[in-house]
């Protein structure tokens, strides 16, 4: 049995041990799908708030089985929000009125010397974000 009130990174350090050792753990797949549907740790407006209000860096990671985990790997560095005028307006009065929304949103993302040179566009979704680290 899973203990649902455990703290997330304990499941995904567990996950991670899983993987590294080739062990199919479908509880913890459940699990993680479960948080997924129904993850509103962090919205549109955190980000929003981060790096296009505050200008920080923002680090994010991902919940291992999400859709962002499969395109991005385990964690990701955005630099930017993207929006229009009138959606950035949106976004404030959102913060100002609590009236927080979930689901994806467009930023830019720290280019990976490795494989890009250029920053890259992205879209992420809240629902995948189990973690935020401000840089």
């Amino acid at each position: 049995m899973i203990d649902e009130k455990a703290d997330i990174s304990a499941f995904i350090q567990m996950w991670e041990s899983y993987k590294a050792n080739n062990v199919n753990n479908e509880r913890l797949n459940y699990y993680f799908k479960t948080y997924i549907i129904n993850n509103k740790t962090f919205s549109v407006e955190n980000f929003f708030k981060i790096t296009k209000w505050d200008r920080h860096s923002c680090g994010i990671n991902f919940i291992p089985t999400s859709k962002s985990y499969e395109k991005f790997g385990p964690n990701v560095t955005i630099v930017n929000f993207i929006c229009t005028d009138e959606e950035s307006e949106q976004y404030w009065n959102n913060l100002q009125n609590g009236k927080l929304t979930y689901g994806t949103f467009k930023a830019i993302k720290l280019p990976d010397p490795d494989k890009e040179p250029n920053s890259e566009e992205i879209e992420i979704s809240t629902y995948d974000i189990y973690e935020i680290m401000h840089l």
